[in-house]
């Protein structure tokens, strides 16, 4: 949905994330990628610092230009900034919380001209025509497909009021809250942080569309696995019909927790099972979802301790696909780009064996679904992925003595979770040394000067400081641990 942004916008987003991404390029770097000039970029590194802050841009006539992140903020926040401050977004959620406005008094509340105002309807409408809604501007309402404008309203919510106080009011949230805690709790289950705030978000849009008399067709029977008695309560229907001005009908229960007590949603696995015994659409894909656990565990040679709960998560997964997960920061895409610096091999199984499956062809967001389901819910991956890792052989060579050396090479066991093999060279001369130090990757010293052909030495003190462990560090994540094998 970055194509809703102003020209501008768009452009400041795109640069910090190229500062996020490259360490200190230069003002000439930047402007040759962007095709600007350097005034420009001087303009939107201003604006940038004026509207992000905390975020900051620091630029160095030598060093080039650097993104200054405090360590209580991600990059994150600058999507958060963006979403505040564009008047597309704006337009779109201001409409979407009162859908009694005109152009003229829309124009009014966010001072623009009725002109611009229509020009900006037209732009935004052009962006959302994959979305399949838009703006209507007789009346001033957004119209079309309503799970798509749910779907985005919750998105949009989500990426703008990240850590801030939700545009909702602190009565509707403590009803919803009852309702979670009620429903959870007569169905067995807990809810943490995280998905408390999803559901309210979740919840709330679809309230507030139906406070603006937007209904869908889509009504399909409650799941048997599910009950939903503690909603039944007079005393809970009347609290929530004088919060919201909604009656708590079967219809609108239906629509406020569809993706949770639809007939296609596994509450647990007994209900999976079921289903699958069942239905033969959900018995394939549980099948073609299996197939690619027991192929990717195959290939990486790993265990699969908690493979049916992985399974149900992918199900339910697969089925909560209303569109894209995000409107500017593909948190997804991020999370499955990091992983695959640290673990290509793993991301590459994936992908082939995910591609050889009879899931059919999945969008590139329901594929970065996949595998953040698959990698933060199977057990103990990280850690078997972790033993697979290449390893890194380090000479150490010291004129100090034996046991200096072998506290070193202890540290850097325990520094480096054994992904560092260290030997302790017992060479009596450096010509010796020379010689069989070339079957080492790396080799530590304290000797100053030392060479060795085709082998980096890292010159270090008798002790080590942290910038040294982390200079070795980046060294074996650069070129050993993601080297093709």
């Amino acid at each position: 949905m970055r194509k809703i942004l102003s020209t501008h916008d768009l452009r400041v987003l795109h640069i910090v994330e190229y500062l996020h991404l490259h360490e200190q390029p230069s003002v000439s770097e930047i402007c040759r990628f962007f095709n600007i000039t350097s005034k420009t970029l001087r303009t939107d590194i201003n604006f940038i610092n004026e509207y992000c802050m905390p975020l900051h841009i620091t630029t160095h006539n030598f060093d080039g230009i650097f993104l200054d992140i405090p360590q209580n903020y991600t990059v994150e926040y600058l999507y958060e900034t963006i979403l505040s401050n564009s008047t597309e977004f704006k337009i779109i959620e201001t409409v979407f919380f009162d859908e009694t406005h005109t152009v003229d008094s829309l124009s009014e509340k966010l001072y623009l001209s009725t002109s611009t105002v229509r020009r900006l309807i037209k732009r935004i409408n052009k962006a959302l025509v994959p979305e399949a809604f838009s703006i209507s501007l007789t009346p001033l309402k957004i119209v079309g497909n309503e799970t798509n404008i749910c779907n985005f309203i919750i998105y949009y919510i989500s990426e703008k009021y990240t850590g801030r106080k939700k545009p909702f009011s602190r009565i509707q949230l403590n009803v919803l809250d009852k309702m979670f805690i009620s429903a959870t709790k007569s169905n067995g289950h807990t809810v943490n942080f995280p998905q408390i705030e999803k559901l309210r978000i979740w919840i709330m849009v679809i309230i507030i569309r139906l406070q603006n008399g937007n209904h869908t067709d889509v009504y399909t029977p409650f799941s048997e696995d599910v009950d939903l008695s503690a909603l039944e309560n007079p005393l809970f229907k009347n609290l929530f019909k004088l919060t919201f001005k909604v009656e708590l009908t079967d219809e609108v229960i239906f629509r406020l927790f569809y993706p949770f007590i639809n007939e296609n949603f596994a509450v647990n696995q007994e209900t999976l099972t079921s289903m699958v015994q069942k239905k033969a659409e959900v018995a394939e894909k549980v099948t073609a979802l299996r197939t690619l656990l027991d192929n990717i565990a195959l290939k990486m040679n790993i265990p699969q301790p908690n493979q049916n709960e992985v399974l149900l998560n992918l199900y339910n997964i697969s089925i909560f696909q209303y569109g894209k997960p995000y409107i500017l920061y593909n948190r997804y895409q991020y999370f499955v780009d990091s992983i695959e610096k640290d673990y290509p091999e793993f991301i590459a199984v994936f992908k082939e064996e995910l591609s050889k499956s009879n899931l059919g062809e999945l969008e590139t967001h329901t594929i970065n679904s996949f595998a953040y389901t698959i990698f933060t819910n199977w057990q103990n991956l990280m850690l078997e992925l972790e033993k697979l890792a290449p390893k890194m052989s380090v000479g150490l060579f010291f004129n100090t003595d034996v046991e200096h050396m072998r506290m070193l090479k202890d540290k850097i066991t325990y520094l480096f979770n054994n992904n560092l093999e260290s030997t302790i060279i017992m060479d009596l001369s450096l010509k010796s040394f020379t010689k069989h130090a070339q079957k080492y990757d790396i080799v530590l010293t304290n000797i100053t000067g030392l060479h060795v052909n085709n082998v980096p030495v890292f010159c270090v003190p008798v002790f080590p400081t942290t910038k040294d462990w982390v200079v070795i560090h980046n060294y074996y994540e650069k070129n050993i641990k993601t080297s093709p094998k």
